[in-house]
Order: structure tokens, then sequence, then C-alpha cells
């Protein structure tokens, strides 16, 4: 069945090559968009003997494309597998480093340092630099600061050096520029501090033998620069490539990329700088992205019509745009969102917009935060008796603020479930890890019980496509080839194989528990290992109960048959596995449930490329919402007459190290850019409502002593409201 492609979406399966930009606005159907033509260019042999290469910033994207390019293509009735990759940028970077480990490694027994063993390293060499440069960290405290504000500040320092490892590696600077740019900072430099830390860890991975995955990306755009036959040989296997999620590219991404279609020049990149909103976190730049759309040599196309939204949700998120472009009262921020408007999907689309009588916004304002909170679960059980079946989700800026939400909407009898915290209860997490594990550790060698222990326990809260891939990876060894493997384990193989640098570091934690516990049960008899697995998963509470309840039952199994082992328990767990199962099974039946009746809670950040009929933006105020130079934010450090942040200081010098040229104040800029990104964030939070939009806000909030505090409306609020109110929506204050 032929598709009628809407206005942009045909231009870009038009495509047949060279460099294009797909500036996409929400709901525009770019993911759909992209797996057609990749498609196409494969039904059509545009691809010739190469194949797609498809990076995308999100390992769940990566299931997604594969799913969606192999359905469309047996819809043809083609057998193109082989012809596409789709590919994070680690596993991409794994792949490049496989054509020539022996050029760019350290030695051939490399490890590769997973995210929380290469947290434990970085966190040691941090506290033995703070503890011997005690008088270089503390100097901007002055004279005797108080033991609180001391302790406050250590922990903003070894925050900002915990995650600048990171930002200097995605900037790329290796050690020899690190050791030759200390000499010329001053000692109270924030740089230097983080140089220094950086030159100890580098030092001692190459010690161990270890590089982690920043390394695997820098390595692999070292190799592309230092060998033209491997950029052409690469340039010959994948003809076309494809960047999803453009807007998040950082400066070492985007020169891989470059230098892989250097030879082709075959190169698509799809995104939204409006909804570039990872610059705080992590070493993205979004200004790349929006200079690639401004190339005179790049063709660019527009994705405008959506059909995710009704009218009166694009109008308001259109109006944000238009005033932040034309009228937001600090000029300098008036590029934090592009002039791209959202239009509605043409009539007789195949997928309409929806389509809701009035004016369907609503902005609260509550006197405090408890009354927000409490106002709000009124709303929402009022919209669950009025719209049965409509999706409902509350968007917050921050965890804590959603985990006061889910408590106030719980004492209130409505289920709730928080994005990326509670993907399985903890109770039935628990069961699975205690049950699951005794299982394996009393029949080592029975494959069906280790597939279950990764299956029910270790890979649980990975992304399903993360998940099945480690499973499926699993099935083709033996427990003891993982466990203890001969030699050194093939850890590029290893990693291409998973393709996910969450399952890599999930299987190597696994695996380093599994012979924890493996050692052990040699040691302890059965209810004393059921402890000490409770112990070593940490449980807490309910869950202690649990593995406390299972090991009375196995103590009492002991009394009756004295001459059982671990392997005569573990065959008998069907038997005591009901008791546990009662009370995981009303949690079950809760997390059952959730899908049709329970209120999502997502901050605002996770919430991108989610969508639901009912949005609640909660806690908008002028903190965290930063929108004038004098707001307060997360990233600095207030100081009597002064304003510290260290991580502009630090990217300021660093800028200038390298060659870029710095205007103006480091501490004004960053928070120019810091307005610029909470603009793009809450205009990602209001273009995740299909129906109805409800943006709250308290005049009063309580800070950590529990004291009240007045809290500024965000710049946006009264002209919104204004906005609002004229459209025919409702303003309550």
């Amino acid at each position: 069945m032929a598709i009628n492609w809407r206005p942009g979406q045909d231009l870009v399966m038009a495509y047949r090559g060279g460099r294009l930009a797909v500036p996409a606005v929400p709901g525009a159907g770019k993911t759909h968009v992209l797996a057609h033509l990749a498609a196409d260019l494969i039904a059509t042999g545009a691809v010739g003997q190469g194949k797609i290469l498809i990076v995308t910033a999100m390992n769940s994207a990566v299931s997604n494309f594969r799913q969606r390019i192999s359905r469309i293509l047996a819809e043809k009735g083609i057998e193109g597998k082989r012809k596409f990759e789709v590919r994070t940028l680690h596993s991409l970077a794994v792949q490049i480093l496989q054509e020539k480990t022996e050029v760019v490694l350290v030695n051939k027994d490399f490890n590769i340092i997973d995210e929380e063993q290469r947290k434990h390293i970085l966190k040691g060499i941090i506290n033995d630099w703070m503890r011997k440069q005690r008088q270089r960290w503390e100097g901007p405290l002055g004279n005797q600061p108080d033991l609180r504000q001391l302790e406050k500040w250590r922990e903003q320092v070894a925050d900002f050096l915990l995650a600048g490892i990171s930002t200097l590696k995605g900037r790329g600077v290796q050690e020899p520029q690190a050791a030759d740019w200390i000499g010329t900072l001053p000692p109270d430099n924030p740089l230097g501090w983080l140089l220094e830390v950086y030159l100890v860890y580098q030092r001692q991975l190459s010690r161990e033998g270890g590089i982690d995955f920043d390394d695997m990306i820098l390595k692999a755009r070292d190799l592309l620069r230092l060998d033209q036959q491997l950029r052409q040989r690469l340039s010959q296997k994948w003809t076309y490539i494809f960047e999803d999620e453009a807007q998040d590219s950082n400066p070492l991404q985007e020169e891989i990329l470059r230098l892989l279609s250097s030879s082709h020049g075959n190169l698509v990149r799809v995104g939204d700088s409006n909804q570039a909103i990872m610059g705080t976190f992590t070493a993205a730049e979004p200004e790349l992205y929006r200079a690639y759309c401004r190339d005179p040599l790049v063709q660019k196309v527009d994705l405008l019509y959506a059909s995710r939204s009704c009218q009166q949700v694009i109008d308001t998120a259109n109006w944000l745009v238009r005033w932040v472009t034309e009228e937001y009262p600090v000029a300098a921020c008036r590029n934090a969102l592009e002039a791209q408007f959202i239009q509605l999907a043409p009539a007789g689309d195949s997928r309409p917009n929806p389509v809701v009588g009035g004016f369907p916004v609503v902005m609260c304002t509550y006197r405090n935060g408890e009354e927000e909170y409490q106002g709000v679960t009124r709303y929402i059980a009022l919209a669950q008796k009025t719209y049965p079946g409509e999706s409902i989700a509350v968007l917050v800026p921050t965890r804590e603020i959603g985990a006061k939400m889910a408590e106030t909407l719980a004492q209130e009898g409505i289920a709730a479930r928080i994005v990326g915290e509670d993907l399985g209860s903890d109770l039935k997490r628990a069961m699975y890890g205690l049950v699951r594990g005794l299982k394996y550790l009393g029949s080592p060698d029975d494959l069906k019980a280790w597939i279950e222990l990764w299956q029910d326990f270790f890979a649980l809260e990975l992304e399903p496509g993360d998940r099945e891939t480690l499973l499926t990876f699993l099935q083709g060894y033996r427990p003891e080839e993982l466990l203890y493997p001969p030699g050194q384990q093939q850890t590029l193989e290893l990693l291409d194989a998973l393709q996910s640098q969450e399952a890599y570091t999930v299987l190597q934690q696994g695996l380093r528990q599994v012979r924890d516990w493996l050692e052990a049960s040699l040691r302890l008899v059965p209810d004393q290992l059921v402890l000490y697995l409770a112990e070593d998963l940490e449980l807490k509470k309910e869950e202690l109960a649990l593995a406390h309840n299972l090991a009375g039952n196995i103590r009492y199994q002991l009394q009756l048959y004295p001459e059982w082992r671990l392997k005569e328990i573990a065959s008998n767990l069907p038997v005591l596995e009901p008791a546990l199962k009662k009370f995981a099974l009303k949690v079950e039946e809760m997390m059952d449930s959730i899908d049709e009746k329970s209120v999502t809670i997502c901050t605002c950040h996770k919430a991108k490329g989610l969508e639901w009929d009912i949005v609640f933006v909660i806690a908008t105020n002028a903190y965290p919402y930063t929108g004038k130079l004098h707001h307060y934010s997360r990233s600095e450090y207030k100081l009597p007459g002064r304003i510290i942040n260290l991580n502009a200081e630090a990217k300021a010098y660093l800028k200038q190290l390298q060659g870029m040229a710095i205007t103006g104040n480091p501490l004004e800029e960053a928070k120019l850019e810091e307005i610029r990104e909470k603009l793009r964030l809450f205009y990602v939070a209001i273009t995740r409502a299909k129906k109805r939009l409800i943006i709250t806000r308290a005049r009063e909030y309580q800070d950590k002593n529990g004291k009240p505090r007045d809290s500024e409306a965000p710049t946006f609020w009264k002209e919104m409201a204004n906005f609002v109110r004229v459209a025919g929506g409702k303003i309550y204050e």
C-alpha cells in the first residue's frame, strides 16, 4: 500500500545522495521516515555493495530502528537484514577499533572499564586528590568556613571532577595536551584541578591495561584520522550514514561521522535543535547541528507537519517559540529556540491530530508546594473519572519532586509509576534475585537456571532491546566460559556482540557478582547463603524481610532433612516459592494495572520521545527553570558576595586553550546557555501533551532546612498566562 507522504517527508524520501539535514518538530514522524528511507535505498539497490549505517543516541532506539526497517523490507518481500546496521556511538567505536586493534590499544590484554568500575576508580582518585590538595579547593571559601558549608562545597567539587572527565574526552583532550596545559593554569583554576585528576585516572588505566567507553570513541576518531585506507574501506562498507537525534551530537561524534562519509558524502542528519536538552549532562553541543543545517553545501528539508497534539497544544508550543525568538527579555537568549513552527497534519492524513473542544490548556498557581501536590492529585482524580482510558503523565524537573508527587498520589490511592526508577518492583526483583540465585548456585551447570537468573534478575531493568541481545548472547556460551574465561576474553568482540554499553556493564557486574556467590556457596550453609545474597543485593525493609522468611523456611527444611545440601534445597525451591510469591503477586497485580490505570511520573529530560493524552508540567518555577541572569541554578555555588560556577570557568578556559574565541564573562555565558537549555526543556515538556496540558507552580517552597522561601515565577509565566487566557484557557491564581 502506497504511503501518502506529508510535505517535507516526500522530499526526504526522494533523497538519493549527498549531505542532507532534516530538522523535525516534535511528533513529525522522523523515525518513521528515516526507517522508510533506509528500506527504500536498500530496495532500489542504491546502497550498492555496501550498507546503511544508522547512528542513534539511545540504546532503545537501536532496537526500534532494526524492527521497523526489517518489517518494511519484509513487506516489500526483500531480505535486507545484512544491508543495514544500527549502532550507538559506543558500539560504532568498537566496530572501528576492531579493524586495527594493534594501532590504538595499549596492549593485546586490554580491559574495557565499565561505568561502575569507572566511577569506583575515579571516586578513589578524587578523594585522594582532595585530601592532598585541600588548601587549593578550600581556598574559595576563605578562612574558617563552617562545617556545613565546607561539606556542601566538597560535594560540589567532587561532582564537578567526576563529571568533567567525560567532558574532556568528549572534546578530544588527550594526555599530552593535558600535561602541557596544567603548567599554564594558576593553582586555583578548576580546569587545572580537573586536568590533574584526568592524568592520574588515565595513567592508572594505562597501568591496568584498561580503557573506558569514552577512550574507545577517542581512539576510534584517532584511527580514522590517521588511516586513510581504513576510512576508504569503511566508506565502501557504509555507503550511506544516517544520524538520529543529531541535536545531541558532540564534537567527537560529528568528526567521526564526517570522516566516515568523507569519501562518498552521503550523510543524513536528523534532529530538532529545539529539543537539545542534554548539554548540562553531556558533552553535547547543539550548535554543531545548527551549523550543519546552515551549511550552504547541505540540502535542508524541514519536517513541520505533526499529528501528535491537538491544535490548541500546538498553538501553545508555537506561541512559546514565537515569544522566545522575538520578545524574550534577555536578548542574548532569543536564539534558544529555532523559529520553526509545528503544523497540523494535512487534511486526509492517515494519522490526523486529536480534536478537542474548547482550549484545554490550564495554568495554576498554588500557595506552596504541598498545596500544589494536593491540587494536582485532585485534578488527576477528576481527569481519571472524566476522561477514562486517557493516559496521564506528570512531568517534573527533578526526581525528588517526582518522589513527593508519587507519595501524594499514593496517599489518595492513585497508582503511579516513576519512569526509570521502578521498571520492576523492589519486592519482585528481590524475590527473583534470591530464588533464581539459589537455583543456579545449587546446580551451576544447569543452563536453564543460568539463563533464568539473567532473564529474571540481572537483565530485568535493561531496555527491551538490550535485554534481548544480552540473553541471546548468553545462550551461546556455557556459564564457566564467561565466569572463568581461559586467558584474556575478547573484549571488543564481546562488546560488539552486545552493541550496548549498558548491556556490557550489566554483564560484567553480573559475572563479578555470581563469582562471589559461587565462592560463598562453598563455605556457607544454605540458610546463611540466603542472608549473604540479601546483604550483597543490599535488600532493605520488606525485601529483607522476604529474605529472612526464605532463610527461615530453608532452616526448617534442613531440620527435617539434615543430610540435604544446597543442591537439594535448590531442587525443592518450587515448594518454598509459593509463600514468597503471595506478597510479590500483589505487587505484580498493581504493576499489571499500571499501563491502563496508573499515572506516569517522569522527569522532563526522560520525557523526550514520549507522549500522553493528558500532561501535567509541575513545579514550573524560576528554580529550576532558570530564566534570568540573577536566577540561581544548580551548577552555581553561592558565597557571600560571590557566585562560583566550576563548570563555567573550566569550560571557558578549555575553549581558550583549544583556540576558540572567548567573549564576555564565562559565568554569564554559562548562565545564558543554561537559560537557553531550560527554555528548550520546557518546550519539550509541553509538546508531550496530545489532548490536554496543565502547567502548575507554587509561590512558596521549603528549602532543605524546612524553611519557607518565596519562589519566583519563570520568565515566560506571565506572558504565557496572557496568551492562554485570551485563547480561552483557564488561569487559576
